[in-house]
């Protein structure tokens, strides 16, 4: 998937206002919108990076749930030659 661009953030970021939650991702939307009303304004690197996930969020869930994680072998998992686990 490709990076969005901050242009492209911006564009969908009033959606991204009504769909943010409470607390901090609600404040930190707010605080984009209205600095984003500014015509020299630009979001700094750290700034770009929450507002693609939160952007992404919107399109795609929550990208926690995107990311597969690996989990260990249990304990009492058997292996075989190799020290590779037995199918």
């Amino acid at each position: 998937m490709k990076e969005r661009c901050a242009e492209e953030c911006l564009f969908h970021w009033s959606a991204v206002v009504k769909a943010a939650g409470s607390g901090w991702d609600q404040q930190f939307a707010a605080e984009i919108a209205k600095k984003a009303e500014k015509p020299w304004w630009r979001p700094t690197g750290k700034q770009l990076v929450i507002m693609r996930r939160m952007t992404d969020a919107l399109f795609y869930g929550d990208s926690a749930s995107l990311i597969e994680v690996e989990r260990p072998a249990p304990a009492n998992a058997h292996t075989g030659k190799g020290g590779h686990r037995a199918a």
